[in-house]
């Protein structure tokens, strides 16, 4: 029986720091005896496989058949087939791609017992010991980040756009769902805090938990803060960019990662919008998901009193909406300012990107994710017109 860790996010958890690492210590994994593999499948039509880890990709492909609720299970079969079949020649295999979230976030996935996404992990947990890793952001500060991925670059209002992002943040009742779905599957929930992450960092955290990798001395799985978010400031802007100016939906980003290379050199300071938009996203967190997180706290041993902790010296305590967002989230920038800075960081943007760096971050595109971090910025390398929104 082989030990199998499947580290399935969540998004926005530092995934990508951990792939990085794996990728980069792939010498030390074998010594260990672990074996870190990718999921690949070159074609839709063409068979799920286990591929080793490279020194430059340790990260599983997304197959998108998963995305489909009704098309998941198969999926779910195909890969679980896979690792028992490799687990029959390994001590321990490692896989990781944040994006196999929708394996466990979504109440579909139980329907149809042991032909559903649960039936056939729990078939797999079976046979051999599986272990799922599965880290959970504080939901206001998930929310921040998403929005800063990809609901900027919907169509939809920003209040409309977050509350359709509740089921993926209802930690409790995810967990509740898949320990009675799949009871011989270990499904492990980590909390995605500085303080409560195991060496105080998410690498650190998973090298120690679930890789066993305890002794490692200090400094050995250093901290990377990978694919952060852009301020949002410049995402309040870039709302207002044409269709196909930049991306052409929210999910695009070969033109959206060198854009935001380009945007994190600038030193943009933080405007009062932030710390309130930060009170709101805690205010609306803190109402609507605490109250089962403390459960959830005290069943997972946390040490904390809070998960989302309440929101300090808010004169409107009583309104734990979202839509006071959309006001704040609006750009005050004229049309003509708006559009004049649109077309100079295309401008600027066509001068910057080489093709090489191109097809690079395109294929890097789908498996980025954020390292929650500080609010230190790179050195300034140039700076953008700041539009003042008037005071209320």
């Amino acid at each position: 029986m082989a030990l199998i860790i499947f580290h399935a996010g969540m998004s926005k958890t530092g995934s990508t720091s951990i792939q990085e690492w794996l990728a980069g210590h792939l010498a030390l994994l074998r010594s260990r005896g672990i074996q870190s593999m990718r999921i690949e499948q070159s074609r839709p039509t063409d068979p799920v496989a286990l591929v080793p880890s490279t020194p430059a990709n340790a990260t599983s492909k997304f197959l998108t058949a998963a995305r489909d609720p009704a098309t998941r299970p198969e999926v779910a079969r195909r890969i679980c087939e896979e690792l028992d079949a490799h687990a029959a020649h390994a001590d321990v295999l490692v896989v990781s791609s944040e994006s196999y979230e929708v394996f466990f976030n979504d109440a579909a996935n139980a329907e149809g017992d042991v032909t559903s996404v649960f039936g056939h992990l729990e078939a797999l947990a079976r046979a051999h010991s599986v272990r799922v890793a599965y880290y959970v952001r504080p939901q206001h500060s998930w929310l921040e980040s998403a929005w800063l991925q990809w609901g900027f670059r919907d169509f939809r209002p920003p209040d409309v756009w977050l509350r359709r992002q509740r089921s993926k943040l209802e930690y409790l009742q995810i967990s509740d769902r898949v320990r009675q779905a799949a009871p011989d599957l270990s499904f492990e929930m980590r909390p995605f805090r500085v303080d409560l992450l195991d060496g105080g960092h998410v690498v650190s955290d998973f090298a120690r938990v679930f890789l066993g990798l305890g002794d490692l001395p200090l400094g050995s799985t250093p901290e990377r803060w990978s694919n952060r978010s852009i301020p949002l400031e410049m995402a309040i802007v870039l709302r207002d960019a044409p269709p196909g100016m930049f991306w052409s939906n929210m999910h695009d980003n070969k033109v959206f990662y060198p854009l935001k290379k380009l945007i994190l050199q600038w030193d943009l300071p933080q405007t009062e919008i932030v710390a309130r938009s930060r009170q709101v996203l805690q205010r609306y967190a803190h109402a609507t998901f605490e109250s089962d997180n403390q459960r959830l706290v005290r069943e997972l041993g946390w040490n904390t009193e809070y998960f989302v902790p309440p929101a300090e010296h808010s004169e409107d305590a009583a309104d734990t909406g979202l839509a006071e967002l959309n006001v704040l989230w609006k750009s005050a920038a004229s049309d003509a300012e708006r559009q004049a800075l649109l077309r100079a960081l295309r401008q600027l943007l066509s001068t910057t990107m080489s093709p090489p760096d191109s097809a690079k971050r395109a294929n890097r595109a789908e498996r980025a994710d954020v390292t929650e971090g500080s609010d230190s910025r790179p050195r300034s390398r140039g700076r953008l017109p700041s539009f003042r929104r008037p005071r209320s």
